[in-house]
Parts: structure tokens; sequence; C-alpha cells
């Protein structure tokens, strides 16, 4: 995965469910912003577009389903949910310089460890093809990627049983020992999740 190359699938992802929704508006500020690369504010303005397209969250045009579990938390105060919404919007100024230039490539394919990737099917933050085409490149001793059919870039929330037992089942399974093996029981790693 190349930070600029996904950063350019994502724009043209946004043009693209734009075009299909006849969305003027978006189209418009869309070209207007161009394509990257992005300071921190013009890619918070590429995910807000994203999200409203219905392209960042699987099924929503809101960030509510990620808010939502903070917000709801009860050991979480006003205070601390804006402190989560402050230090999110720091940190992505402070990563985007360091991660404009990240290319997963320059680490290799040969890895000697246990090797999972937990995609959300519909995710046009970090292009799902491109982690998948990624993935297949690699040599491990034992690799998997798990893909969440009704998710987009945060399969944790929007489908968050099942990325707790794919964690338990797949992983823990895998690492337990301390030994590689075939993780045990029968779940596919691609299924729907209702609820």
């Amino acid at each position: 995965m190349n930070f600029r190359e996904g950063l350019e699938v994502s724009y043209q992802d946004a043009l693209s469910l734009a075009g299909e929704q006849s969305n003027t508006a978006a189209l418009g500020a869309l070209k207007t912003l161009g394509p990257p690369p992005y300071s921190p504010d013009e890619l918070r303005n590429l995910g807000r577009w994203l999200v409203k397209l219905g392209g960042g969250i699987y099924g929503e045009t809101t960030v509510w389903p990620i808010f939502k579990p903070i917000i709801l938390a009860p050991g979480y105060s006003l205070i601390d949910i804006h402190k989560y919404k402050d230090g999110s919007s720091q940190a992505m100024t402070r990563v985007l310089g360091a991660i404009m230039n990240e290319d997963l490539h320059e680490l290799g394919y040969d890895f000697e460890i246990p090797i999972f990737f937990f995609l959300g099917r519909y995710d046009h933050n970090t292009p799902s093809s491109l982690a998948e085409d990624y993935f297949n490149a690699i040599e491990a001793p034992f690799k998997k990627l798990i893909w969440f059919e009704q998710a987009g870039h945060v399969p944790m929330l929007a489908q968050p049983k099942r990325f707790a037992r794919e964690l338990i089942e797949q992983v823990l399974a895998v690492v337990e020992e301390g030994e590689v093996r075939e993780p045990k029981g029968t779940l596919h790693s691609s299924f729907v999740e209702k609820g």
C-alpha cells in the first residue's frame, strides 16, 4: 500500500460516488479540491465528502457510528468526548506528514510471522483493493485476509461482535501457543453479520 496511491483511489472513488448520485455540490467541491497530495484540512475535506456520499462508513452518510459508542459509553464525560474528537484531529495533522510518503511495499513481502488483514469490503479511505493486492504479494508462514462485507474503513465499529470473534477464533488460535498453526473452527472468513 502506497499512501499517495491510496489517496488517489479515494479521490477517484469520491468522484465516482458523486457522479452516480448526481450530486453536483459534491462534484464541484471535489473538483475544486483536486487530486492529492493534500494538506490535513484538505484530507479532512475529502473524508467528509466520502462520508456524505456513503463511501466512508458502510451504509452511513454521517460519522455517528464512530461517535455513538463513545457518546453512549457510561464511563465517558462530555469533556472526554471533546478530547477524543480534538485528539483525532490533532493526530491527523501530526501524522499526515509522516505517512504521506509511506509505502508498505518498501517493507518487502517476506515475513517470518503470521499476517492478518482485517478489511472492510467498502473501505474508500484506505482502499481495500490496494490492501488486498499487497496482501496477495506477501509470503508468510501463515496469512489470512478477513473480509467484513458490511464495513468500510472501521470494521471494528461496523461489525464489532464479528471483529472480536475473528480476533479470538483466528488470530489467538494462531499465536496463543507461540507457534504458527491453522485456526480452529469452521468460521468462513467472509460472511455478513446481522446486527
